[in-house]
């Protein structure tokens, strides 16, 4: 399983909310996540931060890989 995750903080509501995307690795590899599918839900965080009044704060960091 590949996955991605983009936080939404919003401090003036006290909220932290959390959007991610995940699916198999065999349909969803870490290069689509890397160049696709984290830059959107990226944009997508702007766009709703935009839309509730609230200035741009995401910030892109390299993924991290998790071994159990």
């Amino acid at each position: 399983v590949n996955g991605v995750g983009v936080p939404l903080q919003l401090p003036e509501r006290h909220m932290l909310y959390a959007f991610h995307c995940a699916g198999p690795a065999s349909q969803l590899p870490l290069q689509r996540i890397r160049r696709e599918i984290g830059p959107r839900l990226v944009g997508m965080i702007s766009d709703i931060r935009l839309a509730l009044g609230a200035p741009p704060q995401s910030v892109l960091v390299e993924p991290q890989i998790h071994q159990p």
